[in-house]
């Protein structure tokens, strides 16, 4: 299947609305991987660039958020080196694996995402994190969930914000602001150097990266515009019901 102008546009504006949605609730690459899919992208590309352009939601809330956590730095310091192991590791697998089961994981990824959306339809605030102190041994569980987060990223990516929020809200105990504020510290940190080992390999796009990367920045500026405009429910709705158009279409293909 050739790749078209259009396809090119369409997968900058599939972006930005995943993006925008991920900014919000987390869970964009269950839209934007399948969306990829749809237009004849490979697997292993669809993984590669969503990865690659989620860098730019990142920096993008980094950049602009207002709230700074304290030792932030010093948290995400602790990561890094596991985080980037585990993504370089992520990213040669990705690339050993065979195109067609990348494509049945990208599409059972996104399906057990679109139940978990659907199941969330009425929730109306995150989850609440009472403060405490971290758990015990809280340092070494910090690097193994950056080992964790960076080989799930090189791999996959879908859904990797909402587990790093777990995995964070649970070894570190802090509120939920500033477990997303860490969260987003931590992915950029892992999918860089994702991004990094998907390069090396081969799997980048950098044509179908350069139309998703405005829609990855735009998609987090507008999603706290969006987020204040509409109930959370019905945007979870529409976001569920283009996601399911979009896996009926790709099972049926």
């Amino acid at each position: 299947m050739s790749i078209t102008l259009l396809d090119y546009i369409y997968s900058g504006i599939a972006t930005f609305f995943g993006e925008m949605f991920g900014c919000m609730f987390g869970g964009g690459s269950f839209f934007i991987q399948p969306a990829l899919l749809a237009i004849g992208i490979p697997a292993k590309q669809a993984v590669a660039n969503d990865v690659a352009a989620a860098i730019f939601s990142c920096a993008g809330f980094l950049l602009t958020s207002k709230y700074k956590p304290p030792n932030i730095a010093k948290i995400t310091a602790l990561t890094v080196p596991t985080a980037i192991i585990g993504a370089f590791t992520g990213g040669y697998i990705l690339s050993q694996i065979a195109e067609h089961i990348v494509e049945f994981f990208i599409i059972g990824i996104c399906t057990l995402g679109l139940i978990h959306t659907f199941t969330h339809l009425k929730l109306k605030n995150a989850l609440v994190v009472v403060e405490k102190e971290p758990s015990l041994y809280w340092k070494p569980a910090l690097m193994g969930a950056g080992l964790l987060i960076g080989l799930y990223n090189g791999i996959s990516g879908a859904g990797s914000g909402t587990i790093t929020i777990i995995l964070l809200s649970l070894i570190m105990r802090k509120n939920m602001k500033t477990t997303i504020y860490m969260a987003i510290c931590v992915t950029l940190v892992s999918i860089l150097a994702a991004s990094a080992s998907f390069a090396f390999h081969g799997l980048l796009n950098f044509k179908l990266l350069a139309f998703m990367i405005p829609g990855a920045f735009l998609g987090g500026i507008f999603a706290a515009k969006i987020s204040t405009a509409l109930p959370e429910s019905v945007l979870r709705f529409l976001y569920s019901l283009i996601l399911g158009a979009l896996i009926i279409y790709l099972l049926a293909a």
